[in-house]
C-alpha cells in the first residue's frame, strides 16, 4: 500500500503546485505611451503606480514620448513596424488621424457591457471626437479647452475693473490700455499674447466664420477670407499697434516662453489650455475666462486635450487588461485627483459630484471655467492628413505674423503643399 500512498501524495503535490502557479501567474504587462511633460507627467506616473499597487493581474508601464507631435510620429512608426503599444494617449485629433489605419481597437463593446463605465459615465460633449465612422476609439482622459488667462492687477491698474473682455473687439481695446511703453519707446508690457498654435487660434477662426478643414471630409479650407482676416488682425496687433507679442519657434517652445512672460507680468492676457493652469505662479493674481467671440457671434471653442486609445493587434487577454487600466484612469476618484493636480477637466460626471471637486471648485473657481465653457465646445475637423494640415498652417501663420506679409496670399500658397 505504501507505493500507492506515495503515488497519491505525489499527485496531490502536483495538483497543488499547478494550482499555485495558476493563482500566481505572471501579470499581463501593458505599455502606455503618453505626452505628459511638466506637472502632468509625475501625476500620471503616480496614477500608474497606484493602479499597479491596487491589483496583481496587470502590470502597467508608462513611457513619455515627448510632445504630442513627437508622440504621433512615433506611434505612426510603431504601426508601420506592427509593434504599437497596448495603450497610447493621443491628442484630440488622434481619432481622425489614426482611425483610417485600422490600428485602433473599437471600444464600444466594453462601454456597452461594463457595469461600471459606460457612455453615460462621461461629460456630455466629450465623446464627439471619439468616433471614427461607426467605431468608438477614444476614451476621454486629459481633456481641456482653451481659456483666456488675465492678470487682475494689471486690469485694475489700467482702470478696466476685474472682468475679462467678452469680445475680440473689446480685447483689442483692452490690449491698448494694458500695454506699457517706457520713455525710450521700448515696450515693457504687452496687453496680449496670441498663441500661434492651430488649436488656440481655432476659436477666433470659428467665431469669424472660417475653419481649417471641412468638418465632414477633412479637406483643408484655411485659404479663406475669414481665416486671413483673423491672421491679419493678429499681425496688426503685433506689428502696427504693438499691443501683442508673439514668440518664434515651435508652438510648444513658444508657448512655454509666453507662459513664463505671463508669470513675470510682462503680458496681461494670454490664451492657453486649461491644462496649463497648475503651472502658473500661485502668487500671481490671475483669473480665467471664456475665449472671446466676435461681437456678432456666439462663444465657441474646440474640444481639446487627449484620450486613451487601445491597439487592435492585442490578444483578448491583453485587451481586457488594457481596459482595466482605462477604467482606473477614468474612475471618479482618479479623475478628481488628476483634475486638481493638473487643471484638466474631470472627464466623468461622477467626479464632478465628489465632495473633493465641489470644495476644490469653490476654493479655486479658475479651474471650473473650462467645464462651464464645455457647452460651447465643438468637434474639431480631422482626417488622416490633419497632421499635414496643421503643420503647414502653423508655418504659414508664423510667416504671416513675423514677416508681416499679406495673410491671404500666404495661405493660398500654403494650402497647395498639402497632398
Amino acid at each position: 500500500m505504501k507505493p500507492k500512498k506515495l503515488l497519491f501524495g505525489v499527485l496531490v503535490l502536483c495538483v497543488l503546485s499547478f494550482g499555485i502557479q495558476s493563482v500566481n501567474a505572471a501579470p499581463i504587462k501593458i505599455d502606455l505611451w503618453h505626452a505628459m511633460g511638466g506637472i502632468p507627467g509625475p501625476t500620471l506616473e503616480k496614477i500608474a503606480e497606484e493602479f499597479n499597487a491596487s491589483q496583481n493581474d496587470v502590470e502597467l508601464h508608462v513611457h513619455y514620448q515627448g510632445s504630442y507631435y513627437d508622440l504621433q510620429q512615433k506611434f505612426m512608426a510603431s504601426i508601420a513596424a506592427k509593434n504599437p503599444p497596448a495603450l497610447v494617449q493621443l491628442p484630440i485629433e488622434g481619432t481622425g488621424v489614426f482611425g483610417p489605419t485600422g490600428a485602433l481597437a473599437d471600444l464600444s463593446g466594453y462601454l456597452e457591457d461594463d457595469p461600471e463605465i459606460g457612455f453615460e459615465h462621461f461629460q456630455p460633449g466629450l465623446l464627439v471626437d471619439s468616433w471614427y465612422k461607426d467605431q468608438f476609439l477614444a476614451i476621454p482622459f486629459n481633456r481641456s479647452n482653451p481659456v483666456l488667462y488675465y492678470n487682475v492687477d494689471h486690469f485694475i491698474e489700467a482702470g478696466l475693473g476685474t472682468e475679462a473682455p467678452e469680445t475680440w473687439e473689446e480685447l483689442i481695446e483692452y490690449s491698448e490700455k494694458l500695454t506699457i511703453v517706457d520713455d525710450d519707446g521700448r515696450i515693457i508690457r504687452h496687453g496680449f499674447s496670441p498663441n500661434l498654435h492651430w488649436w488656440t487660434l481655432t476659436p477666433m477662426i470659428w467665431s469669424n466664420g472660417g475653419n481649417l478643414a471641412d468638418p465632414e471630409t477633412g479637406t483643408p479650407m484655411f485659404a479663406s477670407a475669414e481665416v486671413a482676416e483673423v491672421l491679419n488682425l493678429i499681425s496688426d496687433m503685433v506689428n502696427v499697434s504693438r499691443t501683442a507679442r508673439v514668440y518664434a519657434g515651435t508652438v510648444f517652445s513658444a508657448g512655454d516662453r509666453a507662459r513664463a512672460d505671463f508669470n513675470q507680468g510682462k503680458i496681461s492676457m494670454y490664451i492657453q489650455s486649461i491644462g496649463s493652469l497648475a503651472g502658473f505662479d500661485e502668487e500671481l493674481n490671475l483669473k480665467t475666462a471664456f475665449v472671446p467671440r466676435f461681437k456678432d457671434s456666439e462663444f465657441v471653442v474646440p474640444n481639446g486635450g487627449g484620450s486613451l486609445f487601445m491597439a487592435e493587434n492585442l490578444t483578448k487577454e491583453q485587451k481586457d487588461a488594457a481596459w482595466e487600466v482605462i477604467k482606473y484612469f477614468v474612475q471618479a476618484d482618479t479623475q478628481a485627483f488628476w483634475s486638481q493636480s493638473t487643471g484638466y477637466m474631470p472627464t466623468c460626471l461622477p467626479a464632478l459630484d465628489t465632495p473633493e471637486m465641489t470644495d476644490f471648485y469653490s476654493e479655486k473657481p479658475n479651474y471650473k471655467t473650462a467645464v462651464n465653457q464645455l457647452p460651447y465646445a465643438q468637434k474639431i475637423p480631422s482626417s488622416e492628413v490633419f497632421l499635414d494640415i496643421i503643420n503647414v498652417f502653423e508655418s504659414a501663420v508664423q510667416e504671416i505674423v513675423i514677416s508681416q506679409v499679406d495673410a491671404f496670399e500666404v495661405l493660398e500658397e500654403a494650402i497647395k503643399l498639402i497632398n
